[in-house]
């Protein structure tokens, strides 16, 4: 997944780059962006649909899902938010430099069609699940993904700064994903203990940081379909709540903190969310930290349930 996500960006960045210009292009491919975006958001919620209901006990499941999610993103907020200038030290005055060429938020309207996006797909998952096949939609789903990242790597590349954003990342970049990861388990932990979970499978359950079939497969193994339902509905339900709360987030905050809610999803389907709200900066920071954290996810899930109590 992310060598070929890495492959989409790059291609688009040469075409954006070296490729021909025509007048309007940009308004152009903003809107296409914009419409597989919504057909994107709308096949995660046939997804979840689906799975709502090929969960085992989902009734019980979807609730300590729930609280599980809302645990291990407040972790991932507060691990993140008191180092986040010491990690990139931009003022507030270089963001909003960085950021005035982008659209006035509107908060309500990118939430609205969001949320919209996401329901309407949930409610035909859960009316046609019976014909409709989990494997066609993850092609689909990847399918769409991959001409998104193209579509941003082509505006990136028409981005004469590009370039600039790149050779002014510092190392440091590197704890946002892992202060993230330990938020999300510690987080996912406490809220597991609230509900009379163990630590460990509270932690585990967190660890997957939004990667919810990685996190599924994972959990099957180690404990049984109990943990890997909570495992696949908190990740799922994390990865559609990143993309109500960035733009929340954004009208406060367009800096490190626009990446702790979507964990390893800021590398895929909140990309173009992040990239619109937060720059180019933001949006080359969101797939390093998207795919750093994915790698991390098959390594931080067996951990958690074998060290936590």
């Amino acid at each position: 997944m992310i060598v070929t996500l890495t492959l989409c960006f790059a291609s688009g960045f040469a075409v954006g780059r070296w490729g021909p210009r025509f007048e309007g292009s940009a308004r152009r491919i903003a809107r296409i962006q914009g419409m597989v975006y919504s057909m994107m958001l709308f096949v995660l919620g046939a997804r979840l649909g689906i799975h709502l209901f090929e969960s085992r006990m989902w009734s019980d499941s979807l609730v300590r899902s729930l609280i599980l999610m809302g645990g291990s993103v407040v972790g991932s907020f507060l691990f993140l938010y008191p180092i986040r200038t010491w990690i990139d030290p931009e003022s507030e005055e270089d963001i909003r430099l960085q950021t005035a060429h982008l659209p006035n938020l509107s908060p309500h309207q990118i939430v609205g069609q969001a949320v919209l996006s996401l329901t309407v797909g949930a409610i035909v998952g859960t009316v046609m699940r019976a014909s409709l096949e989990s494997v066609h939609l993850e092609r689909l789903a990847l399918a769409l993904l991959c001409s998104l990242v193209v579509l941003i790597g082509i505006d990136s590349g028409r981005d004469e700064e590009a370039g600039d954003v790149l050779s002014s990342l510092k190392l440091r970049l590197v704890f946002v994903p892992i202060l993230i990861g330990i938020g999300s388990i510690i987080g996912a932990s406490v809220a597991g203990v609230a509900m009379g979970l163990s630590p460990r499978d509270g932690g585990a359950v967190g660890a997957g940081c939004g990667w919810y079939s990685l996190t599924t497969l994972l959990l099957g193994d180690l404990e049984g379909p109990r943990l890997a339902s909570y495992g696949l509905l908190a990740n799922l339900f994390r990865e559609a709540l990143a993309i109500v709360l960035i733009p929340l987030v954004a009208r406060v905050d367009r800096g490190l903190l626009l990446l702790a809610a979507p964990g390893c999803s800021a590398m895929d389907s909140t990309l173009p969310l992040l990239g619109r709200l937060g720059g180019n900066r933001i949006g080359v920071m969101a797939f390093i930290t998207g795919a750093f954290l994915s790698l991390l996810v098959p390594i931080l899930v067996p951990w958690s349930y074998r060290l936590l109590p």
